[in-house]
């Protein structure tokens, strides 16, 4: 089974993306960064709940893509970045560590077509020497 496709999000989940806009948009530069925990926290404040962590990275994906595409992330949280220089490291460094999972799945289907060749090999071997 091949579930590579995420789940859009639902109508409740896209109703609630003014309300994280208003919220992320409040936090400018790394050192206000807003934490998921907090963002939830606050969401729930206002009405909506969430849900989950996948929820919420689902929708934050959804903005970057949309609405805030100077929407950034450290270890603290979320952020708006205003520094266009620090925007454009943040976004290497997205490119980067996407180019390093794409080579790590890389080898990962090569591990998997090296093993189903082993073992079609394997099963033809098998069936020759019961023959």
């Amino acid at each position: 089974m091949n579930n590579n496709k995420k789940r859009e999000l639902n109508d409740k989940e896209l109703g609630a993306i003014p309300k994280l806009k208003t919220l992320l948009s409040n936090h400018k530069g790394a050192g206000n960064a807003i934490s998921s925990h907090r963002i939830m926290d606050q969401m729930i404040n206002n009405g909506v709940n969430i849900g989950d962590g996948s929820v919420l990275r689902r929708m934050i994906s959804h903005l970057r893509k949309d609405k805030l595409p100077d929407l950034a992330a450290n270890s603290r949280g979320y952020y708006i970045e205003t520094d266009l220089k620090k925007l454009k490291e943040y976004a290497d460094s997205t490119r980067a560590r996407a180019a390093a999972m794409i080579s790590v799945t890389d080898s990962i289907d090569d591990h998997i077509s090296k093993k189903r060749s082993e073992n079609a090999l394997n099963s033809q071997g098998q069936m020759f020497s019961k023959v």
